[in-house]
Order: structure tokens, then sequence, then C-alpha cells
């Protein structure tokens, strides 16, 4: 089983999340006991400034606008401590008492974002903008906010806007990178990633993130390079490593790919993706039930993963055990309807079970989602010629042919095998004729099965972001 067994999974970012204290360092006028008042607002420790805001508050002697800074810096030692419940109580007090402050939305709309609340975080980033629109932080946590709403185009305006006010940085430059890469830029999405290391060249973040941009782009060896940089800045970096490893896979050098995901699972030994990586590559190198191993503890971990249930079915299926195999591509489906590749892979299952009509179904599904999915079409070609539809599997063949050299090459193989060329008056060396093809396809497309296909391999597009908070 090849490479294409399996799935690409380099859409592993890395994303930079800020945290900057927004209501830290706000000059406000104090009433008597200034120095709990002091401790309540300034105080890094968030259970001494819970316990400062909090006699600040039961003391009776702050109001309106002062009250609602009390409020709010509570609620911020609330989320330090943990209580996200609590701290929302506090923002949405200390914005009831005076709505025009600025810091307080955007402290709520960082709560929100830290709750997965997204919608919430953005209209109160929107506020917050509204009120003050000099805050350049508050444009990057709404920049933020609409990358992971997958709104790119705005995320790239507001990351855009936070350098007009502040210049270049390199956490900036980086995740409108990745707004870029995701919305399909990627000569920007590459400028911005350069531009960041330029700034920084020991920014690991912005290596990984530039590799991305690579194995778009077919440059799975660049993209090497750029892992095996940020592994040297940082050898702690697991994505780093699982990233490495899909690169590896790109280049089919199993034992390569298997150490680098063993790598990052020694780091981080709960990263779906890595065990993922492992999975595939313990099944190209014949290790199949250690691999459906990985498979079920990365569903355990995540079990709305249609991909690794893809991955897991294919496993199955090279194992023969056609029945699982339908099974997980079927609940591949369920959580992915548009999964071209689940679909190729059951249609296949069911080929081998010489369900021709329902593979045909699948095949048809797989192409309709991708044209240009080359083995459901191979595949589809021989499920006709089974049926005896000999002018639909020769219309296939010549589509393979345009779609992909490496697989029209299988079907060379076969012929020049089974001698249909010398059966048609030409030699075993000849190109490929309009006869030689017919005349397999009539005979029932004999050789063509289990021992010389290949299951698919599509895209993962689920993104493992790595949030690292600096500012």
């Amino acid at each position: 089983m090849s490479a294409e067994s399996w799935s690409k999974r380099w859409r592993s970012g890395v994303f930079i999340l800020y945290a900057v204290v927004m209501l830290a360092g706000v000059l406000m006028p104090f009433p008597a006991k200034a120095d709990t008042a002091t401790v309540c607002v300034q105080a890094s420790d968030p259970a001494e400034k819970h316990r400062a805001c909090t006699q600040v508050i039961a003391s009776g002697g702050w109001s309106g606008p002062n009250l609602a800074w009390a409020f709010g810096s509570r609620g911020q030692a609330a989320i330090g401590l943990g209580d996200a419940q609590g701290a929302l109580a506090d923002l949405n007090q200390g914005i009831l008492l005076n709505p025009t402050i600025a810091a307080l939305f955007g402290e709520r709309g960082k709560l929100y974002y830290r709750l997965g609340r997204y919608p919430a975080a953005l209209n109160d980033f929107d506020q917050a903008i509204l009120l003050d629109p000099s805050i350049p932080l508050t444009y990057s946590l709404r920049a933020n906010t609409h990358l992971r709403m997958g709104n790119y185009h705005r995320a790239i305006d507001d990351f855009s806007q936070k350098i007009r006010l502040t210049g270049d940085d390199p956490f900036t430059l980086n995740n409108r990178g990745l707004a870029y890469y995701e919305f399909g830029d990627y000569d920007r999405a590459l400028a911005d990633f350069d531009r960041a290391l330029q700034q920084q060249p020991h920014y690991a973040p912005g290596y990984v993130n530039r590799g991305l941009v690579h194995v778009d782009r077919g440059n799975p060896r660049r993209a090497i390079a750029d892992y095996s940089a940020a592994i040297k800045v940082d050898p702690k970096f697991a994505l780093a490593w699982s990233n490495r490893g899909n690169a590896y896979l790109e280049l089919e050098d199993w034992q390569k790919a298997k150490a680098d995901f063993e790598s990052a699972l020694a780091l981080a030994p709960d990263m779906v993706e890595a065990l993922h990586g492992r999975g595939i590559t313990r099944v190209h190198l014949g290790e199949t039930d250690d691999g459906i191993d990985d498979f079920d503890l990365a569903l355990q971990l995540d079990p709305n993963n249609a991909d690794v249930f893809t991955s897991r079915g294919a496993a199955y299926a090279h194992l023969g055990a056609f029945e699982r195999a339908i099974e997980d591509f079927d609940q591949a489906l369920k959580l992915d309807p548009e999964n071209s590749v689940a679909f190729t892979n059951r249609g296949m299952a069911y080929f081998d079970r010489s369900k021709y009509g329902k593979a045909i179904d699948d095949f048809n599904q797989a192409i309709e989602r991708d044209p240009s999915a080359a083995r459901a079409v191979q595949q589809r070609g021989l499920a006709f010629c089974r049926i005896g539809n000999i002018d639909g599997a020769y219309e296939d063949m010549l589509l393979v042919e345009q779609l992909s050299r490496d697989l029209w090459s299988e079907i060379e193989a076969i012929l020049r095998s089974a001698d249909y060329l010398d059966n048609v008056g030409r030699g075993s060396e000849a190109p490929i004729n309009e006869a030689a093809l017919r005349t397999w396809l009539t005979d029932g497309c004999p050789k063509a099965g289990t021992t010389n296909r290949k299951a698919n391999r599509g895209d993962i597009r689920q993104r493992s972001l790595h949030l690292d908070r600096r500012s």
C-alpha cells in the first residue's frame, strides 16, 4: 500500500494568541484606601487581586465608572483563577455600570474567545473598537477571532490595521500569514512568514508555518528544511516534529516519518495528528495491527475526526476486513459528507466485495466532489469494466492517463504483463493503443484488483493550533 493510502496532514499551523492584559496600567482616580485599590487594579497575582477587588466592591466607597473598573479587574482575576463564570458575571456587571469603557468589552471578548464563543467575542471586539479605535491590540484580538471563524479576508484587514498602527512584529506577521494561507494567497503568506523570520531568525513558529506553504506548493523537501530549522530552534516543539513527519510521508520515507511522529508523541502523547501519522507509517511498514491501535487511540481522543476513520477503514480494507472498513468509511462520511477520499475508499471496499453498482455510486460521489480524483476515476473504470460497460470504462481509462501518470502506469503494467500488446499485433514495448486497451476491458480487466490497486489519499484539513501566548 502506497502513500496514496491515507491522508496528507500538513495543515497544522502555529497561531499566536495575544494575551496582553487590557485593564492593567489604566489610569483612574482612586478614592479612599488607595493601597487596596492599587492592588485591585495592578496586582499580578490573581488571588491577591481578587481579594483586593472584593474588598473594594464590598466597601461601598466606589460607584459609577470606578466601580465598573473594580468589577472588571475582579473579572480579570477570576479568569486567572480559572473561574470563567465568575469572570463573566463581573465583566457583565462592569459593562452594565459603564458601557463606555472599551477595555471592559475587550476583556469580555477575550473571555468569550477562550470559551469558544466566537460570535460573542466578535461583537465585543467590534464595540471596543467603536469606543476606542486607537488600541492596536483590539484589532489583533478581533483578527484572531475572524481567523477562527473562517473570515480570512476580515482577519487580514484587522492584522493589517494593527501593523499600520504599531509597525511590523513577528507575531502579527505570523498570524496574518496564516490568514493569507487559509485564504489561499500563498505568495502573501510566504512573504509574511519570511518577514517574521527576518525580524526574529530564531522564531520556530515562523519556520513551521512557512513549511505549510512549501508543502502545499509541492515542495516537501523545502518544508522539511523549515521544520528542521524549527526543531533546531526548539527541540521540544512537538508540532514541528509532527509536521516534518507529514512531509516525509509525502516522500514515502516511512522510517523517517515514523521516527518524527514518535518524537512528537514523546513530547505530546495525546497529539492526535502524530498518532494518526504514526498509524499510517506503521501500516506501510507492515505493522497494520499496530497502526490500527494508533488510529483507535486517536479516535478515543478525537471521536469526530473523519480523516482518522478514513485511515482506519483503509487499514481494515488492507487486512481484508471489508465490513469493518465500510463501517469506518460510513462514519467518516457522516462526519464529513464532502470527503472525497472516504467515498473513493468505500467504493473500493464495495469493489472488493463485487458490489460494483454501489462502488460506481461512491466513485461518482467522489468525482463530483473532486473532479481531479484520479484514483476514483480509475476504479470507476474498472467497475464499469466488470459490469460490461466497455465504453464507460474506456473513457475513464483515457481520463486517468490525463490525470495521473502513476495510475496510468498501473494499467500499462497490467496490459504488458498479460501480453495484450502482443495479442493485437504490437510488441510488448510498444505504447498502449486503443485495440489493446479495449481488448483487455472486453475480457473483464483481468489482473486488476486488490493486488495491484492502492487506496486513495486526500487532504486532512483539521487545524491543530499551537496557542503561544505572547505579544
